[in-house]
């Protein structure tokens, strides 16, 4: 089961970044006018949409066409908010937590005779 729900979650991350990419590869963009889509509101309107069809709002194949633009369109409008000042980058670095013994260095036999 587990595997499963592995599986689903990759499928629907790869539904999300496929239709992201569709929304944002028009024939006007280029590198300079690229725009960043927020995942999340992405996701957001893809559940909405998959919800609607799933309450019997059914797609004919006619209308499958104009319905995937309408929400490649919507889609193309969750946008990332305009940051006021640029983040810099930050180095990562792993935080040490506090250890019960102190790091172990020398010998074992001078550690040994050092106990009472």
């Amino acid at each position: 089961m587990a595997r499963k729900e592995i599986h689903a979650g990759g499928l629907a991350f790869n539904l999300v970044r496929a239709l992201q990419w569709g929304a944002g590869a028009r024939p006007a963009a280029t590198a300079t006018t690229a725009v960043a889509l927020s995942f999340n509101d992405a996701r957001r309107v893809i559940l909405e949409r998959l919800k609607e069809w799933g309450r019997g709002q059914t797609v004919r194949s006619r209308k499958a066409q104009r319905w995937v633009r309408e929400l490649l369109s919507e889609v193309r409008l969750c946008e990332l908010p305009k940051r006021k000042k640029p983040r810099p980058g930050q180095i990562r670095k792993i935080r040490r937590h506090p250890q019960k013994f102190p790091t172990f260095t020398g010998s074992r036999a001078a550690a040994n005779a050092q106990l009472p």
